[in-house]
């Protein structure tokens, strides 16, 4: 079969061709031949029988190696696994059949040209080579000659021939089929018996159901197994490529069986390894002998042997497993305290429990006042484990706030909670600022020792009307002075208030008369109506829970607007756009309806600072013009906080 031609030449050729070297050597010594004429021919035998293609292999070779005896050469090539292919050729000359010194190990060089050197006379050593074929095609290089082959497989016929080779120019090509020697066989049986064991000459072979399964020519023993079941058994005949089928027939072996524990539902029951049932069991159990195990943690395992008979019921009363026991013994500092032991209360401390089960269990000691301890400890059986706990003096308290989600500091560090309501305390003994805060009421905060004695505190916070920051608008009247109606926003940030408002005046001055001196006409009556704003700066303090007053300093600013009163026809006023800027001072005093709503008063006296000359033209002639920049006043407004 062929290969690529890009091939090489195989290292075990070149260890040959080094061997037939050191063959010629020694038979030109022994013979004493003409050295001349011993390369001529050797030249010529080279062209006859050793001058070969490069061959490639298309695995390198796991183990090489070259050995003699009695003048016979073999080559031995282990590819790896597949089908092996071994040939032999025998070539005669006139040289001696002398053995020659062994051949040391082949070099691993892969790629390399052979060229050959042959011995002048002496016979030649039967060179024999086995390759493992991988691949569906190999080449091998043969010298000119008969030669047998061999192709064996593992489950084929080995294959046996002779192939003659005498031309260099032309492959031989050989196209070798093995004979398969195995056939199948088939298992067909009902789906109740799916998962059956197959055995094949006392190995298992594979389940149920089984198809077209190899199996070497011959006679074989099948057993087939299935549990509560006779195995089934048959002798077999497999021939080459062929198939043989069986449909086994199984026969009953088993019977009904109860099972039962008294008075211990959680013992564990056994059959042969296999776990059954917790406390009862019923079901069937193969006809033979069987061992029956009752394990329960902590306890030792009751076992009991009996036989089932077949198609005869069997009702089996096992025994209880036996508990082990070993000692517990629990110290506290303080003593009294209560003993948890895997949940379940086993007394007070000091305490002694000699009835406790071997194994691990979780204990945990309680006492009222001092912080729960827990441990596990591991009982021995007839041996005492020891346990010792020093108690924390703590506060178990809870604070109760109200409002339920209020905010809990203690020592300023916020105690988080994952839903709203009391706070279990777990601390240590000791002195503790707790404080209480909610949006919209006053906080409230003590300094106070915690310890085992300290009964759960209830805090209730009171509604804070008052705030340190919020904003306002507001709308009123103004009195005295400057009567009217005002418009204002402001704030509070840290106790600090600024406050905007707008005046818009109600009342009227007294009418004046304006004429003009060098005219005669009547006599012209006009009568003025403040409005103007006013910014003021201020300093709020608390007076308990709802009220707040705000000393403040701020500007006023007052226009007058006119109105005519009577008028001739002829006369004019001559005061053009009348102002003054006064300076404030007064006080805001605010009482809380609600955390939203309050009722504020702004007393304030103005002292008149900038006036323009026709404000004090009309000043000079009413008093009320001139009330309006200069002398008390009074704001009441209804404020409006968020």
């Amino acid at each position: 079969a062929a290969v690529p031609t890009d091939t090489v030449a195989m290292p075990e050729l070149k260890a040959a061709v080094t061997a037939a070297d050191t063959v010629r050597e020694k038979a030109v010594e022994t013979t004493g031949a003409d050295p001349q004429k011993t390369e001529r021919d050797t030249a010529a035998t080279q062209q006859r029988y050793f001058t070969t293609p490069v061959y490639r292999s298309h695995k390198v070779p796991e183990t090489r190696r070259i050995a003699r005896a009695e003048g016979v050469w073999s080559v031995g090539v282990q590819y790896g696994m597949g089908t092996q292919l071994s040939t032999s050729s025998r070539m005669q000359d006139a040289a001696s059949n002398r053995p020659s010194d062994p051949v040391g190990p082949v070099p691993s060089d892969s790629t390399q040209e052979t060229d050959a050197r042959l011995p002048l006379a002496g016979p030649m050593p039967l060179r024999q080579q086995a390759v493992s074929i991988g691949e569906p095609e190999h080449e091998i290089p043969l010298s000119f000659g008969t030669h047998t082959y061999r192709v064996t497989a593992k489950d084929y016929h080995p294959a046996e021939s002779q192939v003659i080779i005498n031309d260099k120019n032309n492959k031989q090509f050989l196209k070798i089929d093995l004979k398969q020697a195995f056939g199948y066989l088939t298992v067909e049986a009902r789906p109740e018996f799916n998962g059956a064991d197959v055995f094949i000459d006392g190995e298992r072979a594979g389940t149920l159901p089984m198809k077209d399964f190899p199996v070497a020519s011959g006679n074989h023993k099948v057993r087939i197994h299935k549990q509560l079941y006779a195995d089934y058994t048959r002798d077999i005949a497999v021939t080459d490529s062929a198939w043989v089928s069986i449909t086994p027939a199984f026969s009953a072996n088993y019977a009904e069986a109860e099972l039962t524990v008294p008075a211990d539902k959680g013992a564990q029951i056994f059959v042969d390894g296999a776990l059954l049932g917790t406390g009862s069991w019923k079901g069937r159990l193969e006809a033979g002998h069987h061992k029956a195990e009752v394990r329960k943690d902590s306890h030792r395992t009751a076992v009991a042997e009996f036989d089932v008979e077949k198609d005869r019921k069997l009702t089996l009363t096992l025994e209880r497993p036996q508990p082990i026991y070993g000692t517990l013994k629990v110290v506290t500092a303080p003593p009294g305290a209560t003993v948890i032991v895997d949940g379940r209360e086993a007394g007070l401390t000091p305490l002694t429990d000699d009835r406790l089960l071997i194994g691990q269990h979780s204990v945990e000691v309680v006492k009222k006042g001092h912080r729960n301890e827990k441990s596990s400890v591991i009982i021995s059986e007839n041996r005492t484990s020891d346990l010792s706990f020093s108690l924390t003096d703590i506060c178990t308290a809870s604070i109760i706030p109200s409002p339920s989600y209020a905010n809990i500091f203690i020592n300023d560090e916020w105690m988080n909670r994952n839903t709203s309501g009391a706070l279990k305390l777990d601390k240590v003994a000791g002195e503790y600022k707790i404080k209480v805060t909610a949006r919209g009421y006053t906080p409230w905060s003590r300094t106070m020792r915690l310890d085992g004695n300290t009964k759960d505190i209830n805090v209730t916070l009171h509604r804070d009307y008052v705030r340190r920051n919020e904003l306002y608008i507001n709308a009123g009247f103004n009195l005295l002075c400057c009567q009217g109606v005002s418009f204002g926003v402001g704030g509070y940030y840290h106790k600090f208030n600024l406050e905007g408002n707008f005046l818009l005046g109600l009342s009227k001055s007294e009418t004046i008369y304006w004429t003009d001196q060098n005219a005669d006409t009547y006599p012209y009556g006009v009568s003025y109506k403040p409005m103007g704003g006013m910014v003021k700066l201020g300093y709020g303090f608390r007076i308990g829970n709802r009220i707040r007053l705000t000393p403040q300093v701020g500007c006023q600013i007052v226009s007058l607007s006119e109105k005519e009163e009577e008028y001739s026809g002829y006369g004019y006023s001559p005061v053009s756009s009348p102002m003054a800027v006064s300076a404030t001072f007064g006080a805001r005093l605010s009482v809380s309806l609600s955390p939203s709503l309050a009722l504020s008063a702004s007393p304030q006296y103005a002292v008149g600072v900038i006036k323009s000359d026709g404000y004090k033209a009309l000043a000079d002639l009413s008093s009320k013009i001139k009330g309006y920049s200069d002398g008390f006043g009074c704001n009441i407004c209804l404020n409006l906080y968020f």
